[in-house]
């Protein structure tokens, strides 16, 4: 029982110590070398992306049922790209693009977002992970009916530097497109829910 203690005892005080230790501040020896960041103030990425476009589901709440899952085929996307830098982790920028996909029943839909970007790098280097959030408006057009609303984008991206110039990777992104009507066309308010899988091609000035 003794020896027990005087093990029990002894971990105690080590632990103590190592804890003491932990708190103690930590004396950072001075450099002259500042941290190196991949990118600056003011620096500039372009990008082309293809993708195909997924219509997840489109919700109509006075609809029955209220969510249609199925209704088109998978289309496609392509866009163009541009952001500036606002610190080392952080730019804002915009995008233009076109989707289009067809219905089961062979009609044609077409979206073409213009948004403003803001992307913050979670990591940046030999490999970059930005997460992004595009907000501003969309035409869409299905069929003989036509519309200009808002959208919604969020993103997350991963990207491979080939060098300081050029880099390829993938952005997957959820669109959220809200069609509000009011009055007596209310019951025509639906919001669509697409997902894109983008093959990115970059390049940093």
């Amino acid at each position: 029982m003794k020896k027990l203690v005087s093990v029990f005892v002894f971990f105690l005080l080590i632990t103590t110590v190592m804890i003491s230790a932990q708190d103690q501040p930590v004396i950072e020896k001075n450099t002259d070398n500042p941290p190196v960041y991949r990118y600056d103030l003011g620096d500039q990425i372009y990008t082309v992306s293809a993708a195909p476009l997924i219509n997840l589901f489109i919700w109509n709440p006075t609809a029955t049922p209220p969510v249609i899952s199925g209704s088109m085929k998978v289309g496609g996307y392509i866009s163009l790209g541009w952001e500036a830098f606002i610190d080392h982790k952080s730019s804002i920028g915009a995008e233009l693009g076109y989707g289009f996909a067809r219905s089961l029943d062979k009609r044609l839909y077409i979206s073409v977002p213009i948004l403003a970007k803001f992307s913050h790098f979670l990591l940046d280097g030999k490999f970059d992970l930005p997460i992004s959030i595009g907000f501003g408006g969309v035409y869409s057009s299905f069929d003989d009916q036509h519309y200009f609303g808002l959208m919604v984008k969020p993103e997350l991206g991963a990207f491979w530097n080939i060098n300081d110039e050029w880099g390829l990777g993938l952005r997957t992104a959820y669109w959220f497109i809200p069609e509000l009507y009011f009055g007596e066309d209310s019951s025509k308010t639906s919001y669509a829910n697409f997902l894109t899988i983008q093959a990115t091609v970059k390049y940093t000035q």
